[in-house]
């Protein structure tokens, strides 16, 4: 059996009438440190130009968690497939093994996902900011312009 180890707790020495003692220390948390989370109030432009509201955001929220096969299903034909996918996914934590592993069976260009399917709507919006050593040196890519060139 193995010997246990003996934790050393914090004290420190307190003079009391020409006698010293040794008190245990209470470790003081700082308000920051009480607070569970860190909410951030979003910009009224910023709800006003978002693509669900929070209602809409549950109702996903807990579809996902309700039915979360289908509901990864039915989201996972929202792009572009080269080979349609058939398997969701395959998800393991242990010890010995973790592996993720989402829409594995299928193919799909990325390229084609986040750009050419915008190019109809969004070509004269801005795909890429390059931004130099100097933050004042900076280049803006039309998604247009982006897709005529060749790299």
């Amino acid at each position: 059996m193995p010997k246990k180890k003996k934790v050393k707790k914090k004290t420190r020495k307190v003079r009391i009438k020409k006698k010293t003692r040794k008190v245990r220390v209470k470790k003081k948390i700082s308000k920051k440190a009480k607070e569970k989370e860190l909410i951030y109030k979003t910009k009224k432009d910023w709800i006003s130009k978002a693509m669900v509201n929070r209602s809409e955001y549950e109702k996903k929220y807990n579809q996902s968690l309700k039915d979360n096969e289908g509901f990864w299903k039915k989201e996972g034909k929202r792009i572009s497939w080269i080979k349609p996918y058939t398997k969701i996914k395959d998800v393991k934590y242990s010890k010995e093994d973790v592996k993720i592993k989402w829409f594995y069976d299928g193919t799909l260009n990325a390229s084609a996902n986040c750009i050419d399917r915008h190019l109809k709507k969004n070509k004269d919006k801005t795909a890429i900011i390059w931004v130099g050593d100097d933050p004042k040196e900076q280049k803006k890519n039309l998604i247009q312009r982006i897709t005529q060139r060749s790299f």
